[in-house]
């Protein structure tokens, strides 16, 4: 080519006869057009149905489909797209219809893909290969009538599902399938929330969870057995990341997998008297759990612990909810950067969160006491809410229910809980340390501090007598009146009842 072509015609008429241009005219004329599919409806409400697309003809592997609001769309053929855009809910039977989706699929507006039928088989199949999404906010269903339909995950398909989305049961049991190469990286929820219902999550393909897997139904199952679950190590038994629930009887069963460290990042609930986090079988995942750097609620039963080592350490946050025992065979420490929370409804062992140990506890951290509901703590009544062989060290950060009426104290190997009167001031022997009961020490106490502290200026009365304002109203108000001595009698003479 020689001289200078100014003119753009020019040069597109000298592109077209070089080899160059006859190359890409080659590849452009081979590579198959991308279209774009939109539902309108217009006939019924049959995928298959031809006039209700825009352009008409129902969608290819190569089209990409996007179905507004509106009426429900049924899958009645065996259906391909590439990306799916979906506003409306679509309904799958296995008997008659199924989709594969080679891009990924977008659930916009609480959008939901409903699968039935009793034919069971691969209803929804991610196939293109390479990173994809099941992306927005709606859900995945397996409804009424379903026969253990499965959502499949293909051809070496990565498909991430966003934190909006939810996969779970309906009216039946379902499966999703992760085929060998292919993965699924969740930051959404897989549900088994309906009773009696399973949910597998299965393959010999790769799970990564930084969302929520829980079974929130009674005899609800979900079951976690792919090949690879990148949150479990195997090598340490420790799990890590996401969010695991097994509540209101349900079971979560990680196949396998025995949980001896809960690490940093990682949230696990099990609640209630008949759920279940197992490894298969009857077997408790939990039950050579040695450490907690994340987050453990246990929830409605007695949890029996020989943690591998012989000792559990909780730097992380335990929380016990009413009627639960956490029973450690073995040592117990507690670090500074940890929190145990006991929650408490009622009086009583059955009431209250409460840890035992049959070695040494060495405690530190936060001990947080909640009372739920009405629940007071009755007085004279102590509480014994840890119990070790022997304890070592205290608790360096204490929060209490915002009430007088209630006292934490220890002794050489428990701790207690206590409901303190105002009238409780002293221990047995005059010593100015509240414990629990109402005695002659306390009323000897008070009188002596209160004459005493009587005859010193002010502000230096308000050491122990001082304990009302003027009128007889908490809180105290720095000055010593009869309204102090007139309260303290009145409430040591109610004593328990008080």
């Amino acid at each position: 080519m020689r001289g200078s072509r100014s003119s753009t015609g020019t040069w597109f008429r000298w592109l077209l006869r070089s080899p160059v241009g006859v190359a890409v005219a080659v590849f452009l004329a081979a590579t198959p057009a991308l279209a774009q599919k939109t539902w309108t409806g217009a006939v019924d409400n049959n995928w298959g149905t031809a006039g209700n697309w825009s352009p008409a003809g129902a969608p290819t592997s190569s089209d990409d489909v996007t179905i507004g609001a509106g009426a429900d769309v049924t899958v009645n053929v065996s259906a391909a797209c590439r990306n799916l855009d979906l506003s409306r809910n679509l309904l799958l039977n296995t008997c008659s219809g199924s989709i594969t989706v080679s891009g990924g699929v977008v659930l916009s507006g609480g959008a939901t893909i409903t699968i039935s039928g009793a034919c069971g088989g691969n209803a929804l199949v991610f196939n293109g290969g390479g990173a994809r999404s099941l992306a927005g906010s709606g859900s995945i269903v397996f409804g009424a009538g379903g026969s253990n339909a499965t959502v499949a995950v293909t051809n070496s398909t990565a498909l991430s599902v966003a934190s909006g989305v939810t996969v779970r049961t309906g009216g039946f049991g379902g499966a999703i399938s992760i085929g060998a190469g292919s993965s699924i990286a969740n930051a959404g929820t897989f549900s088994a929330q309906s009773a009696g219902r399973t949910l597998t999550i299965a393959g010999a393909g790769s799970l990564s969870n930084a969302g929520t897997i829980e079974a929130t139904a009674a005899s609800a199952v979900l079951l976690v057995s792919p090949t690879t679950v990148t949150n479990y190590n195997a090598g340490t038994f420790t799990l890590s990341g996401g969010t695991w629930k097994a509540v209101n009887g349900g079971t979560l069963e990680l196949t396998g997998r025995a949980i001896q460290t809960i690490a940093a990042g990682t949230d696990v609930t099990v609640a209630g008297a008949a759920a279940r986090l197992r490894t298969g079988g009857t077997t408790s995942a939990i039950t050579g759990l040695a450490s907690v750097a994340g987050s453990l609620r246990l929830s409605g039963f007695i949890m029996s612990l020989t943690p591998a080592g012989g000792v559990f350490d909780l730097s992380g946050t335990l929380t016990l909810d009413p009627g639960t025992v956490l029973a450690v065979t073995g040592n117990y420490n507690q670090s500074s950067t940890s929190t145990l929370v006991l929650n408490m409804d009622a009086a009583g062992d059955t009431g209250k969160g409460r840890i035992t140990v049959s070695g040494v506890a060495s405690v530190d951290g936060a001990l947080v006491i909640n009372f739920l509901g009405q629940y007071i703590q009755p007085l004279c009544v102590p509480s014994n809410i840890f119990t070790a062989q022997s304890i070592n060290g205290l608790f360096s950060a204490l929060t209490l229910p915002r009430d007088e009426s209630r006292i934490y104290a220890t002794t050489g190997n428990s701790f207690l809980l206590v409901a303190q009167s105002p009238a409780d001031i002293a221990s047995a022997g005059g010593s100015p340390v509240p414990d629990g009961f109402i005695t002659g020490e306390d009323f000897d106490l008070y009188i002596q501090a209160f004459f005493a502290e009587l005859r010193r200026p002010p502000p230096e009365n308000t050491l122990i007598a001082d304990l009302v304002d003027d009128v007889g109203a908490l809180p105290p108000d720095g000055f010593l009146t009869g309204s102090d001595f007139d309260y303290f009698v009145l409430r040591f003479f109610r004593g328990c009842d008080f």
